[in-house]
């Protein structure tokens, strides 16, 4: 699960974290779908990227929003 939070973040969409957690060199993870809960909908939906292809509609990650990630490899460190 992740949630954005703070003045300082950085506006994401799903596309967009999924590409930055695979990127990002202090974080050892990789990740390929990004899920989240809208209420109005009641149901789940999903973002999903396999190297350059995507399924589903990209969205924007709302703060103060959890929105849970599909880790594929790696750990905590």
């Amino acid at each position: 699960m992740i949630s954005l939070y703070g003045t300082g973040t950085v506006d994401y969409t799903a596309e967009s974290m999924i590409n930055f957690i695979n990127i990002c060199d202090p974080i050892d993870f990789t990740a390929d779908n990004v899920t989240r809960w809208p209420t109005e909908k009641g149901r789940y939906e999903g973002f999903q990227k396999t190297g350059s292809e995507t399924y589903g509609s990209d969205f924007p990650l709302d703060q103060q929003t959890e929105y849970s990630v599909k880790v594929l490899q790696g750990q905590r460190t």
